[in-house]
């Protein structure tokens, strides 16, 4: 991977390399027993990143002459209502024969947006022989025939807005009476009787009008789906938004047109609410649901059904416990025409977290998440962004080995038996400081500082160039070679082939500070290759060189060979910059299963937070880095092989009764310059932890201590570390 963020809710990988740019995840699993490279910052990224959205409206048919009520059974995509454009016509030739054969429901759902800032009222007309619908958001805005045309207005939130679109004919004629659409909008809202007045809705083909999705249905609240029926206990139906609350069942009784701000207009409907409960407590909770709704209310959690109440039924309350932890969760509200609403309370499914059985309707709140995913999410696995303090590489199998050494220069490659190759990827057999294969010439077949050239070859140079300084920088590249360059800089072509082989050429670039992605490529096919005099170019000793002054100028003395000195302050293979490098894993927390190991390769690394029971080996820890062995809240043991702990590092300890965390060594271990602290507030039960071994014994001083009880303190014998309350001196014999 190159200079990219790659920006996921999670990542799981089984081995390669991440050497560039940025991770922002909130966990990277690595699995398989392979290894797995990083060299690019692992850092705090959403718990989801926004999907692709797919442009568009599901199309479903249905082989009846006008329903209403079936799910769309979802056969294709279509960017607008193809079923029902154009003026009435036969059914056998009426939107090219897809009505044929008589007795047809069309029918498309999705998202209709409003991409603008403020509410929009737009103007929606429809006339269809036989039938039409249009629903909004659930509320049945229009259902009409071919009588007369039918227009409705309807404000919009910005955002997306779900949206379904019924045609239903029996036999006969199918289509508008004398208009070219049979559902059409007016964006400006005039509600005007003139069909010119309305458009086609039809996406472009970039999702900005019509969608299959929405980017949100994972987060915080519930999902909330509609089936347009009285009452459905089976079907999810057509997802319309996420909801921190049962919006659809809250609030006093009212007609079925305003109740709940419209949703329930036009009659039979099925709301649904899906999702996770979460008791975030350590123990149990018993809640007590009250149900009161015109004309049903159901509730499922875990899977099983709490209550099933009808109109006939009154107010009903039943207890349910929950252990900690998340359960699943739907609840269903269904109406047929009419009023709807509870009897009383707040909503019709209301409960009372403190569980009292009572029948006082003030007892009872609605189920509403505050808006930090403590009470509803819609999946199990949903972190709240607020609950996640640092992302987690979580290596679950095999190696994930540090790599951040920045490489000075260029990767070099030859690509035989072409004479001047633009396209293949550089095969990067070498590494150098420069142009190296260019800076000269030879004759035919020869070589140059060591390079052979062939005829038929190119050579190519990869990597990064970089701008030291703290603005723009303007330069100029120029060639002279014999036969050909190309040069392309962040995508940019600057020299494109040469002006011939003893013409010279020159390109000028600004780039912005900071790394650029640099490619060259030099061709050649026969005779002499490379430097050559010609024109101002008067040194054949270089073929390729730049004037850090951009002055886009033929003249020879403004250039000169670019070299790196070897500190990469040029030149680097990858855009890691060797001069400020941002810890890989200073934000984060590393995870190690038995058997995984954290493998430093010989560098020094911050840790934000290491846990778990594998072997961390090979380089030095650095200031910042918090070991806890298992986490704080359980018992582990961390290895350590050829490790060493910095000044500045920290090690949290947890107990538990008699047992304690542990680190251990097979060689030496130095604990000199580590802060000793209690990971939890648990009671120190015994006199004596071993919070270190070491089988090559330890060195240097003792580790300091801190927040423990004022009667611990640490005691050294030949291979272990004990956190002790015991006095007296330790005698040992050899």
């Amino acid at each position: 991977m190159r200079q990219h963020a790659l920006q996921r809710g999670s990542v799981s990988v089984t081995g390669g390399s991440i050497m560039n740019g940025r991770i922002a995840t909130t966990a990277l699993t690595k699995t398989g027993d392979g290894t797995l490279e990083i060299g690019a910052p692992v850092v705090l990224g959403p718990a989801a990143y926004p999907m692709p959205l797919t442009p568009g409206l599901w199309e479903g048919m249905i082989r009846q002459s006008w329903n209403t009520t079936s799910p769309n059974p979802r056969s294709g995509i279509q960017l607008t209502t193809r079923a029902a454009i154009g003026s009435q016509a036969s059914n056998a030739s009426y939107a090219g024969g897809i009505w044929a054969g008589d007795n047809h429901t069309w029918m498309y759902t999705g998202f209709i947006w409003n991409r603008a800032e403020t509410n929009e009222t737009w103007s929606f007309r429809a006339r269809f022989d036989d039938n039409v619908s249009l629903v909004i958001d659930g509320a049945r805005v229009i259902t009409a025939g071919n009588s007369a045309a039918v227009v409705a207005n309807v404000t919009l939130t910005p955002g997306p807005h779900a949206i379904e679109m019924r045609f239903g004919d029996g036999a006969g004629s199918v289509g508008p009476t004398g208009e070219p659409y049979g559902i059409a909008y007016d964006p400006l809202g005039r509600a005007s009787s003139n069909s010119a007045d309305y458009r086609q809705i039809i996406d472009p083909g970039d999702g900005s009008l019509l969608t299959i999705d929405i980017p949100d249905t994972r987060g915080l609240g519930l999902l909330e789906s509609v089936v347009m029926q009285n009452w459905n206990t089976t079907e999810v139906g057509e997802t319309v938004s996420r909801q921190l609350t049962t919006r659809a069942g809250n609030g006093a009784k009212a007609a079925n047109g305003t109740y709940a701000n419209g949703l329930w207009r036009g009659g039979n409907h099925t709301w649904v609410y899906t999702g996770i409960l979460w008791n975030r407590s350590a123990s149990d909770v018993t809640w007590t649901w009250r149900f009161t709704f015109d004309d049903n209310v159901r509730l499922m959690i875990d899977g099983a059904v709490v209550k099933d109440v009808t109109l006939g039924q009154g107010t009903v309350y039943q207890n349910h416990t929950l252990t900690p932890g998340p359960h699943t969760i739907e609840i269903r509200y269904g109406d047929g025409a009419g009023d709807v609403g509870p009897a009383s309370g707040l909503g019709g499914l209301t409960y009372d977290p403190q569980g009292r059985g009572a029948t006082d309707a003030n007892d009872y709140i609605l189920l509403q998440d505050p808006g930090d995913g403590s009470l509803l999410t819609t999946h199990a696995d949903y972190v709240p962004e607020q609950m996640i303090e640092r992302p987690v590489v979580h290596v679950a199998g095999g190696t994930v080995k540090l790599n951040t050494t920045p490489a000075p220069g260029l990767f070099e490659g030859r690509i035989a038996d072409n004479a001047f190759d633009t396209v293949t990827a550089n095969p990067a057999t070498a590494v150098e400081l420069t142009t190296t294969a260019a800076n000269g010439f030879c004759s035919e077949n020869g070589s140059i500082n060591g390079k052979p050239w062939p005829n038929d070859s190119t050579y190519v140079y990869t990597g990064f160039i970089w701008n030291r300084s703290a603005g723009d920088v303007t330069w100029t590249f120029a060639e002279n070679f014999d036969d050909s360059v190309q040069l392309v800089i962040d995508g940019v072509t600057v020299i494109n082939g040469g002006g011939g082989w003893n013409v010279p050429t020159r390109g000028t670039i600004t780039l912005a500070p900071g790394p650029h992605a640099f490619e060259v490529r030099f061709g050649q096919g026969g005779g002499g290759a490379a430097g050559n005099v010609a024109d101002w170019w008067t040194n054949r000793e270089m073929s390729f060189a730049v004037d850090w002054q951009g002055r886009d100028a033929g003249d020879l003395s403004f250039y000169e060979i670019p070299v790196d000195p070897g500190d990469g302050s040029l030149f680097t293979c990858t855009a890691i910059d060797p001069f400020v490098t941002e810890g890989v894993f200073a934000a984060a927390e590393v995870n190690l299963d038995a058997g995984t190991t954290l493998d430093l390769n010989g560098e020094s690394c911050t840790v934000g937070l290491l846990t778990g029971s594998g072997t961390v080996s090979n380089g030095t820890l650095a200031a910042g880095t918090v070991l806890s062995p298992a986490g704080d809240e359980a018992i582990g043991t961390l290895a350590l092989d050829s490790v060493t702990l910095s000044e500045g590092t920290t090690y949290r300890v947890t107990v538990s009764g008699t047992a304690s965390d542990c680190l251990t060594a097979t060689g030496t271990m130095d604990l000199s310059q580590v802060l000793i602290v209690p990971a939890t507030d648990a009671e120190l039960t015994v006199p004596t932890y071993v919070i270190a071994q070491s089988a090559g014994g330890f060195t240097g001083d003792k580790p300091a201590l801190n927040g423990f009880p004022s009667k611990y303190k640490i005691i050294r014998t030949a291979t272990e570390v004990r956190l002790t309350s015991q006095g007296g001196a330790v005698m040992m014999i050899k």
